[in-house]
């Protein structure tokens, strides 16, 4: 991204933005969050379904930030059921 003429300060910010909203992401102490948030960001609620071992979960929900992504390309599935880890 240097290389393109992005300056290393707005890098590192959205490197750093991006590290702790992972660690958002990945809590489980969060519940669901309103609709409209749940159908845009990616939020702790459907990253769970990232990490399940369930059947219907295999290979689902891969956005970092944004869950329109999963949702635009067919990976998408709601967290409908306990996730097993």
């Amino acid at each position: 991204m240097a290389l393109l003429g992005i300056h290393p300060v707005i890098m590192f910010s959205v490197g750093a933005f991006n590290l702790i909203y992972q660690f958002f992401v990945h809590t489980q102490f969060v519940g669901k969050l309103p609709a409209w948030v749940e159908a845009i960001f990616v939020t702790p609620s459907n990253h769970g379904v990232h990490h399940g071992q369930n059947t219907a979960y295999i290979d689902k929900n891969y956005g970092g930030i944004f869950i329109l992504w999963d949702r635009l390309f067919g990976t998408y599935t709601r967290n409908h059921s306990k996730c097993r880890f």
